[in-house]
């Protein structure tokens, strides 16, 4: 060999050395677990050539104890070498490398190897030179264990979900996948659902904002996407509430979704709105205030309006000294105790308390109701919750409602007219003292009752009054004011004359509602009409014998004249009243015209008197009955001013009448210019007859003015009783 190829050699090893030193340094500093290893012909089993540091590391072997040792006798279980062998043919047979993943089973762990082998060279006596190079993924085999765990989990949560769920493309908005929740909730087959978009489940104005939203959404982590409207197959409608989290499907972009049907939920808050603003209203309408603290709190929590009330300030802290000092200190111990009360009883409605307060900054003294109690919920703490208002005026009201009570019963138990009251059902309701009297029967016996089944069943000759034919029942159904006079049967048996007045007590749409009854007993009166027209009879007749004694009296007692021309005149004067007397009889008891009878009352006075009369009123015909009481009053004023009034000298007498609107007839009587009136030193029979018998004759009202100036004599009287007949003065009993 020459010199040259000597020295080539050389240098070729001292390459091979050097290259062999920097593979070796690199095998021995490398994290992988790298090595050599040969293959025994005609045995499953691997022969160690080389193991570096990292590997002697991993399978816990002394460094280089390894070399020249089988796997079997190192202790690896066949199963173990048969997979290293099989991968190591497998890259003898393919000429490349072939990478698998080891799992290796220590005494204290698992760990997982990503290997890869190939052959480098065949070795003597049909070896096959192989080298390895693993690394430990124990880590991301783990976490990919767990991925595809997870994905287990998910693909199993998508499927058995009872939410609706489904994963829709981004751009497109297609959906790709969907559960069998989402099925039955919707109504589309699976097969539709597929070919639907997100944007055919909502209305057509939410398919632009859903578009916005579905782009702003993060990939990478999940999102609320809010409440949106949803349409289902049938075309109802649902509220939804959706959460989305970024995927990748099939290498695109999309979302998992689910859906919350919050239909009912949000309709249940609208409801709790409504509620809420229904509850604010009443509470406003009502002017209620609400307090809602935990029981023995040192600070108060009050509304703004139960604040006012107090005085505080918005934000003010309240104390339950600062509220007690403004209770009224004639209150504070009903209210403490009222309060002691609640917090040993508990319950919702365990407070109640009426008090009064002064308010912080005005000073006004206001009536407050307070009611609320202590309200326990398991695992919280007890709250003391309620509402005050504001029931000052209610107090006024209650107090001027009590006087007016006050008031109302010292007139009904005051006053002479018995008084009833019927409700709708002409049920007696109240009757006064009166009443209770005139009746014979309490207002407890007859509460509750028909009043007519009572007081008025039975006329006075024993056949039954029905309901229906009573004027004083007739008042509520006809809803008018009805008046008359009737009998009614005491609780003894016996009957009496009665007048009444039925009145309707209507509501505030004029409806009636019950009916308010005026009853004055007129026995008494009906009796005394019967004796005064038996005492107007007895006066007709005396009458006539008074004139012929004034006329024998008079022809003996002239002074002023001879006594023939006395007696002459005198006597004219007799006849002529006599005459007027009579008129009734000559007209045999038909209507009198009242100037008529002024006339004849009057002008028997004298020439020179009657002169001094003045007579005016529009033309009246006057009932027999009418005309005899009216006549009896006149002649015996005229008498009387002849005697001691106005026609006694110089004076004048103004005799009018007239008929007003409302049905009623006037007669004034007028003295002026006599002697000075002086009220008689007793009342006879001649005043009498012109003020009580008038009255009682007609109906009407009697005014009687002793003026010093000249005397006054007004009769009031209504017109039916005046131009009717009467039904108490019948003309025949005042014949002569």
């Amino acid at each position: 060999m020459s010199g040259s190829s000597t020295e080539q050699m050389r240098q070729a090893d001292e390459v091979l050395r050097r290259n062999t030193a920097i593979l070796r340094s690199f095998y021995d500093r490398s994290g992988f677990l790298m090595g050599v290893v040969e293959l025994v012909p005609g045995e499953a089993d691997i022969l160690h050539v080389y193991d570096n540091p990292a590997t002697d590391r991993f399978f816990g072997n002394a460094p280089g104890s390894t070399a020249g040792k089988s796997a079997r006798a190192l202790g690896v279980p066949q199963g173990v070498i048969d997979v290293w062998v099989q991968n190591y043919r497998e890259s003898e047979r393919s000429g490349k490398p072939v990478a698998f993943d080891y799992r290796h089973l220590a005494a204290d762990k698992q760990s997982w190897l990503r290997v890869s082998v190939t052959k480098i060279e065949d070795g003597a006596d049909g070896r096959g030179l192989f080298s390895y190079i693993a690394q430990d993924v124990s880590d991301a085999k783990q976490a990919e264990e767990e991925r595809e765990r997870s994905e287990l989990r998910l693909s199993k949560l998508f499927e058995t979900s009872p939410q609706p769920m489904w994963i829709f493309e981004t751009e497109s908005l297609r959906i790709r996948k969907v559960n069998a929740a989402a099925v039955h909730h919707y109504g589309y087959c699976e097969a539709e659902f597929l070919s639907l978009t997100i944007a055919d489940l909502h209305p057509p104005e939410d398919v632009g904002p859903l578009q916005t939203t579905v782009a702003s959404k993060p990939a990478d982590r999940p999102a609320a996407d809010g409440v949106w409207r949803h349409r289902r197959k049938d075309g109802s409608a649902i509220e939804v509430e959706v959460v989305s989290h970024g995927v990748d499907y099939d290498g695109k972009p999309a979302r998992w979704t689910m859906i919350m049907d919050v239909s009912e939920r949000t309709e249940a808050e609208r409801r709790l709105k409504r509620s809420e603003e229904r509850l604010a209203a009443a509470l406003e309408a009502g002017g209620l205030g609400v307090f809602d603290s935990v029981l023995g709190a040192q600070v108060l929590t009050w509304d703004q309006r139960t604040m006012d009330l107090w005085g505080f300030k918005t934000g003010e802290t309240v104390t339950p000294s600062a509220f007690m000092e403004a209770v009224h200190p004639e209150d504070r111990e009903s209210v403490a105790l009222a309060l002691q009360t609640a917090r040993e009883k508990r319950g919702p409605n365990s407070f109640s308390a009426t008090y009064r307060v002064r308010n912080r900054v005005d000073g006004i003294e206001r009536w407050i109701r307070a009611e609320g109690g202590v309200i326990e919920d398991p695992g919280k703490p007890a709250r003391f919750v309620g509402t005050v208002r504001d029931i000052t005026q209610q107090k006024r009201t209650e107090t001027a409602l009590r006087d007016q009570q006050r008031l109302h019963k010292t007139i009904t138990d005051n006053a002479s007219l018995a008084l009833f009251i019927m409700d709708e059902k002409q049920q007696c309701v109240f009757m006064n003292p009166a009443a209770e009297a005139l009746t014979g029967f309490t207002l407890e016996e007859l509460k509750g009752r028909p009043l007519h089944d009572h007081i008025h069943h039975t006329r006075p000759d024993g056949t039954h009054y029905p309901l229906g034919e009573c004027p004083i029942d007739q008042a509520l159904p006809k809803n008018d004011r009805e008046t008359g006079e009737e009998v009614f049967v005491h609780k003894d048996g016996h009957f009496y004359d009665v007048r009444f007045t039925a009145s309707p007590i209507r509501d505030q749409s004029g409806m009636p509602v019950g009916t308010v009854i005026e009853v004055e007993n007129i026995t008494e009166r009906k009796k005394t009409e019967h004796n005064l027209l038996l005492l107007m009879r007895e006066v007709n007749h005396r009458s006539r014998n008074m004139l012929a004694v004034v006329q024998a009296i008079a022809t003996h007692t002239a002074s002023s004249s001879t006594p023939r021309e006395f007696v002459k005149t005198f006597s004219d004067r007799l006849r002529s009243l006599a005459a007027n007397h009579d008129l009734l009889v000559r007209n045999e008891w038909q209507s009198i015209d009242l100037r008529d009878l002024v006339v004849s009352q009057l002008k028997p006075l004298g020439g020179e008197t009657f002169e001094k009369i003045s007579v005016s009123g529009p033309a009246l015909h006057l009932s027999p009955a009418a005309a005899q009481a009216i006549g009896l009053a006149l002649h015996e004023l005229g008498t009387n001013a002849v005697k001691y009034g106005a026609l006694s000298g110089h004076g004048h007498v103004q005799v009018e009448w007239e008929v007003t609107g409302a049905g009623r007839l006037h007669i004034r009587w007028t003295e002026a210019g006599g002697p000075v009136v002086k009220a008689p030193e007793r009342k006879g029979f001649g005043s009498r007859l012109i003020a009580e018998m008038t009255e009682m004759s007609l109906g009407g009202d009697v005014q009687l003015d002793l003026d010093p100036a000249g005397l006054r004599w007004v009769l009031t009287a209504p017109l039916s009783a005046v131009l009717q007949e009467s039904t108490h003065l019948q003309a025949d009993t005042l014949k002569p």
